[in-house]
């Protein structure tokens, strides 16, 4: 059922339910003239694996942005906007298996100044499985909407909320006290879904909304975008006397200033500079390290370095990093709640040195939880970041060496004595670089993002 008919269903006080009007009414103003003059509206959507279009395709298995809810979006709003697809210009980013921590990083590549208005889908990345609290959840969405303020400072930012099968969640009340502290508007699909409810499962017409424990099928991609598409459209028709009325005498908590910097983004592991070299192809070999992409049936881009061994593996050698007095750099790699997953020790080599001196970052979830003694387990296999790491260029490096980041796959601490002696894997799949210098030589990724 396409999301148009699914929210005619509903009273307006229904949707009203599910939404927050938070956002001050100067982030719509740019948005609002634009669509009452017909000029092209622009609109990014920062999400994860539901905006990739998982569930949208069922019964395959596969993810299929093309009838994902931001697609139906697209094309209501193009249909009550006088027709024409230049109307909308939005711009999709759905990354499978991230945490939300993952667009805090190079965020001004994937959102531009101009942006009208900004719709972050990631609930569902917020509140991983597993987690009874979500003690980093508030932590995530303020740094995000900070990042998102930096790069498109008059953009209004919308929260698109869908929520996980079965299980209430205080994650929608979180989101709730942050979108009226930071001023942007959020709107939750669970306020439908509760109505809509049949015995153990929800459906409409005898279709099941969710495709699966996490991703809506096609009829809740319907619902997503029908939601999503009657909140933009009511803000956007909005008369400015009402608007000016309502909350403009608020100002939003301040995140905290963000100094500007450059940026360097490795997204995929074919990206990235293994010895000097970039775009690699899947099968490529660097000593013990294979490029794969395990993006399997669901037919999206999984791709990374992949090492899997007993003991020390040979060091990927990532590089040469550009060169500033100081850089900051976060490697991106695969966890997992599984035991096999091993450990990654991360260090620099070269005319440069590292704060501190090496990290090592354990890959499993399980594991990690015992090492620090966390009563909570992610289960879920996700891309995370590793901690920032200082790299400083010395100062004393007349024979201008290269500096690289050399990344080993190690032994994991804690291991179970079951474990002990056996196979464990690892896979590197991004690096974000960024530096507040400005006299940066030696760029390493053509086309660094000021942010």
């Amino acid at each position: 059922m396409a999301g148009a008919a699914l929210a005619a269903r509903f009273e307006p006080a229904t949707l009203a339910a599910g939404t927050v009007r938070s956002a001050s009414c100067s982030s719509w103003a740019r948005a609002r003239a634009s669509a009452i003059e017909r000029r092209p509206l622009s609109i990014v959507v920062l999400g994860g694996s539901v905006t990739a279009g998982c569930g949208a395709a069922q019964p395959l298995q596969r993810c299929d942005v093309l009838s994902s809810w931001s697609r139906l979006l697209h094309d209501q709003l193009v249909a009550e906007l006088g027709g024409q697809d230049e109307q909308v210009q939005m711009a999709v980013w759905g990354k499978n298996a991230i945490r939300t921590e993952y667009f805090t990083h190079c965020t001004s590549a994937k959102v531009p100044a101009s942006a009208h208005i900004v719709l972050l889908e990631l609930q569902p990345n917020l509140w991983m499985s597993g987690q009874m609290t979500c003690p980093n959840c508030a932590r995530y969405l303020t740094e995000l909407i900070q990042h998102v303020r930096m790069a498109a400072p008059n953009a209004a930012i919308v929260f698109i909320g869908w929520p996980i099968k079965h299980g209430a969640r205080p994650i929608e009340s979180i989101v709730r006290k942050i979108a009226s502290a930071y001023m942007f508007d959020a709107w939750f699909a669970s306020s439908w879904l509760r109505l809509m409810e049949c015995s153990n499962s929800t459906n409409v017409y005898g279709e099941p909304l969710h495709a699966d424990a996490v991703h809506p099928g096609p009829t809740g991609h319907g619902m997503l975008a029908g939601g999503a598409a009657a909140l933009l459209l009511e803000r956007l028709r909005e008369e400015g006397t009402h608007c000016a009325t309502s909350n403009s005498t608020r100002t939003a908590v301040s995140a905290g200033p963000l100094q500007s910097r450059r940026e360097w983004c490795y997204s995929n592991g074919d990206t990235l500079p293994i010895n000097g070299s970039t775009h690699s192809v899947v099968g490529s070999r660097v000593g013990g390290w294979y490029l794969v992409d395990e993006g399997g049936a669901k037919g999206v881009s999984k791709l990374g370095y992949l090492s899997i061994s007993k003991v020390s593996s040979d060091t990927l050698w990532i590089g040469p990093l550009p060169r500033c007095h100081r850089l900051q750099a976060a490697l991106g790699y695969l966890q997992s709640w599984r035991e096999e997953y091993g450990a990654l020790r991360i260090s620099c080599s070269g005319g440069c040195s590292c704060s501190p001196s090496s990290q090592v970052v354990q890959t499993s979830a399980t594991r990690v939880r015992y090492a620090e003694g966390k009563r909570e387990l992610e289960n879920a296999t996700v891309t995370v970041m590793s901690n920032s790491m200082d790299v400083t260029h010395h100062a004393n490096n007349v024979s201008g060496a290269a500096c690289f980041l050399g990344v080993a796959h190690v032994t994991p601490h804690g291991q179970q004595p079951t474990m002990i002696d056996t196979l464990t894997r690892v896979r590197v799949d991004s690096l974000h670089l960024s530096s507040v210098d400005v006299g940066c030589t030696q760029e390493g990724l053509p086309g660094s993002y000021l942010q």
